[in-house]
């Protein structure tokens, strides 16, 4: 039996398709592709391995960026990199492309599972929404697969770490706007312009404030400190006792300047009677 959908709106209010294929495929997503071809992609394969390379799988790399969004040099390089995922049984690189694809995009801010999901498989989606069926089962279930787990792990990197050469970009570009020139260096754009990107280039180029590290010390009661509280204690006391008494100032000045050692007190033993 066909898991059924009763709700008419909710595949609609879970998925706004708008926003899926919204990408202008007119822009390219990319500055510098590796250039995959079907024999460049053979010469990455693992050692030992021996799966079909075609010209359909390439193009599905390569169209990538201007079909989901995503950095094109980005994605290529994982693609390359992750190829030692195919050490496994049941695996393919049409699999692997689309594991990347969607835990590629999981990373997007507000990005959903289901909407990375559909965005890799279109044919499968709307299959399952004419059919009036959950989305989110299939979903959940492509989502614990091995190699999804597997490329979830390697793409614990921070996006910042990731697209540190797209910060240097956005400086670059903050910087022209502050000088004046616009999109074409013979554009010019207007001083609120130059203002706004002069104050925000100030703001994320700004030195980090140096940091204060306070140290609480404590100490604990029994430590070596607290004996050697007592051990001076103990010698003041037996200094006091040797010059308790004398009348002589030099034999006082001589017990003060000589080295003391302090003696614990035996304890007084009494006697007992016992029947």
């Amino acid at each position: 039996m066909q898991e059924q959908n009763t709700n008419d709106n909710s595949i609609g209010d879970r998925l706004n398709n708008s926003n899926i294929k919204g990408f202008d495929s007119s822009v390219p997503q990319y500055s510098n592709p590796q250039g995959i071809t079907v024999e460049k992609l053979k010469s990455f394969l693992p050692k030992g391995t021996s799966f079909e390379v075609t010209q359909a799988i390439v193009d599905k790399i390569n169209n990538t960026g201007n079909e989901t969004g995503l950095m094109q040099e980005v994605f290529e390089e994982k693609v390359l990199s992750y190829l030692h995922l195919l050490n496994g049984k049941g695996r393919s690189l049409e699999k692997l492309v689309n594991a990347l694809k969607y835990c590629s995009l999981k990373l997007i801010a507000g990005m959903t599972n289901e909407k990375a999901w559909a965005i890799v498989f279109p044919d499968k989606y709307d299959k399952l929404v004419a059919e009036r069926r959950f989305v989110g089962s299939h979903v959940s279930s492509y989502n614990g697969s091995d190699m999804v787990v597997e490329i979830d792990k390697l793409l614990m990197i921070p996006v910042a770490v990731e697209y540190a050469p797209m910060f240097h970009f956005g400086v670059k570009k903050l910087y022209d706007l502050a000088n004046g020139i616009g999109a074409r260096p013979t554009d010019k754009v207007s001083a609120t312009v130059q203002m706004m990107a002069a104050t925000e280039l100030v703001k994320i180029t700004k030195m980090p404030e140096v940091a204060k590290v306070e140290v609480d010390v404590k100490v604990n009661q029994g430590s070596i400190i607290d004996e050697y509280e007592k051990a001076i204690s103990m010698m003041a006391q037996a200094k006091l006792d040797n010059i308790t008494g004398l009348t002589n100032h030099k034999e006082v000045f001589n017990i003060v300047n000589s080295s003391v050692r302090a003696k614990h007190k035996e304890p007084e033993i009494i006697d007992v009677e016992t029947e």
